[in-house]
């Protein structure tokens, strides 16, 4: 990347909440959010208050979003992801039809902006995350910044626009796993819960470690062995003393 040409910082880092100014301090985009009829309304802002961008959050398609007076298109069809599977780079086209890729997105913290004028060789734009300056005493806290070369200043606004829509999905997209993985947790925890309710104490030593499903119990072999003894007996003898066995569940072999 040639030497920077403008740092834009983000205070504070929030992709649909913020304000972004340059160098010197002075406001050059707004970023708020409301709550509307429809759902979540994200609204970018230049300097002189004129709308650049309007965000529309929906729950299972793909966002909308309308870029200054255009129709809404869906972003996935402005900001395409990356055919390629675990690769993270997210390609679009500006105003003139020319075609850049953030690469590096899967943790925004190493994100950059490649142009196709030079095979992607060059990186036009880079993110740097929230830091702190440990030159000074005490640590002197650093906004996340956006790094632009003299390229990307000819689009400084796509590439804002393009980084708080990627940053904003990724966020959404962390979000949504990390609440899974509590729910897939909560679910262990009471079905193993349950098991020991019904089929006795579990025993001090050897212990199988089931920490691979996403909980942190650990279940005895002894155990578990024990209830698919004591299960196949119920399902397979009881019904020899039933005058309706068909009433009785086949455990499976």
């Amino acid at each position: 990347m040639d030497s920077p040409s403008a740092v834009l910082s983000l205070t504070p880092f929030n992709p649909t909440g913020t304000t972004i100014t340059d160098a010197a301090g002075r406001v050059v985009y707004s970023v708020t959010t409301e709550n509307g009829e429809g759902g979540f309304i994200t609204h970018i802002k230049d300097s002189y208050g004129e709308t650049l961008a309007t965000n529309h959050w929906r729950r299972t398609l793909s966002d909308k979003v309308s870029l200054r007076e255009q129709p809404p298109i869906s972003v996935n069809d402005w900001l395409q992801n990356s055919m390629i599977p675990f690769v993270d780079d997210v390609s679009f086209k500006d105003s003139n039809g020319k075609r850049y890729k953030w690469k590096g997105f899967s943790t925004a913290s190493s994100a950059v902006l490649l142009s196709a004028e030079d095979n992607y060789k060059q990186s036009l734009a880079r993110f740097c995350p929230p830091s702190k300056d440990y030159t000074t005493d005490p640590p002197t806290p650093l906004p996340a910044q956006l790094v632009l070369d003299s390229r990307a200043l000819e689009i400084q606004d796509t590439v804002v626009l393009s980084f708080l829509l990627l940053e904003k999905t990724r966020r959404l997209r962390e979000m949504r796993k990390s609440r899974a993985a509590q729910s897939t947790n909560i679910r262990n925890q009471v079905r193993f819960e349950s098991w020991d309710s019904g089929f006795g104490n579990y025993q001090q030593n050897e212990e199988l470690d089931v920490s691979f499903l996403g909980t942190t119990w650990q279940v005895p072999w002894t155990s578990m062995l024990c209830l698919s003894v004591k299960a196949h007996w119920i399902c397979t003898i009881i019904p020899l003393f039933c005058p309706n066995r068909r009433s009785w569940p086949v455990w499976p072999h």
